[in-house]
């Protein structure tokens, strides 16, 4: 097996974990900031204009629940 293959063996598997934690409800905040991370480094992202109904939904729920914190000076 060559290093190439090595490290795509190892994020399909890192991202078959967290998608199992997630789905289950067992992910930590560090297992979401560890998807977060992966998928910001493989320039993955997601337009807020997108029909994906799940996108719509994680918005739906944050919306009022979280406020910017903004350092005066």
């Amino acid at each position: 097996m060559t290093n190439k293959e090595r490290l795509e063996k190892l994020l399909e598997l890192t991202i078959e974990d967290l998608i199992a934690k997630v789905e289950t409800g067992e992910a930590t905040s560090a297992d979401l900031s560890v998807a977060v991370k992966l998928l910001k480094d493989n320039c993955v992202d997601v337009s807020m204009s997108s029909e994906d109904a799940s996108v719509t939904k994680l918005a739906d729920f944050t919306k009022g629940r979280f406020t910017p914190k903004v350092k005066n000076g």
